[in-house]
């Protein structure tokens, strides 16, 4: 999760966003938009990153409202790394 690699190299949560965007961009890891609703605090669903914001109107895996708004969610990035990055 960015934050969290945030915290490991010691600098701001959108440094470590451009760091796993040039990550994914080379091949080595592969980005999912985490998708979050109002009904959950844990994610309802995730996209590769690079497919963007899902399409409106989108149905909630976790309470089958349809969701005609972006502003009833929130996104969240995760990193899916096949091997380790080293960071020197």
């Amino acid at each position: 999760m960015p934050h969290e690699l945030a915290v490991f190299l010691g600098v701001k949560r959108s440094q470590a966003d451009a760091i796993l965007i040039a990550l994914d961009s080379a091949g080595l890891c592969n980005m999912r938009l985490l998708i979050f609703h109002t009904c959950s605090e844990a994610h309802i669903g995730s996209i590769d990153f690079g497919v963007g914001f899902p399409s409106l109107p989108w149905k909630c895996s976790e309470c089958d409202q349809i969701i005609e708004d972006y502003a009833e969610m929130s996104f969240d990035l995760m990193a899916l790394v096949p091997e380790p990055v080293e960071f020197i």
